[in-house]
């Protein structure tokens, strides 16, 4: 009976530090302050998004990030501010990126570095079949 408690309570203990790992990767640990009716995306690959005006549709469509490979690596772990595109926006970037079918560019994300405005990606958005 004992092992069975330790091996329990290595169970217990392996679960709360995966999640806690798990947190740390996502950069929850890290997210500033958001704006009302803002959501964060957060991916395996690193961006981290914090994504303004648009509604979280994160159960009926996935997010796929579309970022530039000429960031900073000091600001690869950076939370950035996203926000809807413009008409003209979503023109030249749909024209540059070209999209695949399905796919709908949602929001423009930009880094502000003491004054210096860094794009640091794309959230394009598929739906969820």
């Amino acid at each position: 009976m004992k092992w069975v408690g330790r091996i329990f309570l290595l169970a217990v203990v392996g679960f709360f530090g995966y999640v806690a790992y798990d947190e740390y990767r996502a950069g929850t640990l890290t997210r500033p302050e958001m704006p009302e009716g803002a959501f964060s995306l957060s991916f395996r690959d690193g961006p981290r998004y914090i994504v303004e005006g648009i509604p979280d549709e994160q159960f009926e469509r996935n997010y796929i990030a579309r970022y530039p490979k000429d960031i900073p690596p000091w600001f690869s772990d950076s939370w950035s501010f996203c926000k809807p595109p413009t008409d003209d926006e979503a023109k030249t970037i749909n024209d540059a990126v070209n999209p695949g079918p399905g796919m709908r560019l949602d929001a423009v994300c930009e880094l502000n570095a003491d004054g210096t405005i860094i794009p640091t990606g794309y959230v394009y958005s598929v739906p969820n079949l």
